[in-house]
């Protein structure tokens, strides 16, 4: 649960981070959209209008000065346009000679390049917006991802093998193998409880000797004298029949079967009568005594 919480967490943050960058950015592009492109199409029209009076303007290129210079200072947010605007407004009313003129044409071009340099800084800033917050979403979503991938490998080792086990023991048994039991593992508390009533109802119907089953006619007395022997053993012991099913084990190969490489133990002691193994002794002509872990014989 925790798990999962820190992940639905780093997908909120995705998501909000996000919505954050694309915040920060909308001031900065609203700055050149309505600020600095508006002075810039002021001072070009400005300019445009110099050009056209070649040297002196005549009335109509007077008021068509005044409102660009009247649109100039409307937009004007930064400290250095206002006086340069009340420079350009002073020089505007007496601009007779190529002198006045071309002073004229310089302060309308620095308040043309002062807008475009704006432009670029708050520019830069957008991008440095964009960039910091790709790389902030990339680490988010890695983290996100390595975090899922850990969710799933937790819920695959605590919920999927548990039950996997379960079914592993059921099917074993009803094929035969009555001593097979589950394997205790971490998994959730209801699954060990689980796992752990099987095994003692697997114990209660099949006891560790089948009556039924090894030598012919064993009773309670033998059964007992049997595991008594077994016991004796501080190695692996196991007794197969001819059909390779495991019909008693002493406690210590009781322990191996239980462990992780128990089904690949099983799957040897199968295979005894077609498959001799080393440390298997032939028991009359009902089965195998096994000591140690079975190993394939050298042919």
């Amino acid at each position: 649960m925790v798990s999962l919480g820190v992940s639905i967490t780093l997908h909120l943050l995705l998501a909000f981070g996000a919505i954050g960058l694309f915040s920060r950015m909308g001031p900065a592009i609203d700055r050149i959209l309505t600020q600095s492109a508006p002075s810039i199409d002021a001072a070009e029209e400005m300019l445009a209008i110099l050009a056209e009076s070649e040297g002196t303007l005549n009335e109509q290129q007077t008021l068509r000065f005044q409102a660009a210079l009247v649109s100039a200072r409307g937009y004007a947010n930064l400290p250095r346009e206002t006086p340069l605007i009340d420079a350009i407004a002073m020089a505007s009313l007496s601009a007779e000679g190529p002198a006045a003129v071309t002073e004229l044409v310089k302060n309308v071009r620095e308040l043309g390049a002062i807008n475009r340099a704006e432009m670029v800084t708050v520019g830069h800033q957008a991008q440095r917006l964009a960039t910091a917050g790709a790389w902030a979403s990339v680490l988010i979503a890695l983290a996100s991802f390595v975090l899922t991938i850990a969710v799933i490998a937790r819920t695959q080792a605590r919920v999927f093998a548990p039950i996997a086990e379960l079914y592993a023991v059921a099917k074993a048994v009803r094929a035969g193998d009555v001593l097979r039991r589950g394997r205790m593992m971490q998994a959730p508390v209801e699954l060990r409880e689980l796992l752990a009533m099987l095994n003692f109802l697997l114990d209660e119907i099949h006891p560790r000797v089948k009556a039924d089953a090894g030598v012919a006619g064993a009773g309670t007395v033998e059964r007992l004298a049997l595991l008594h022997f077994l016991e004796r053993e501080p190695a692996p012991s196991f007794i197969v029949d001819d059909r390779g099913a495991v019909l008693a084990s002493n406690s210590a190969g009781l322990e191996l079967l239980s462990k992780r490489e128990g089904d690949a133990l099983r799957a040897r002691l199968a295979g005894l009568p077609g498959a001799p193994l080393a440390g298997a002794t032939r028991l009359g002509t009902t089965g195998w005594l096994c000591r140690g872990e079975p190993e394939a014989r050298d042919s």
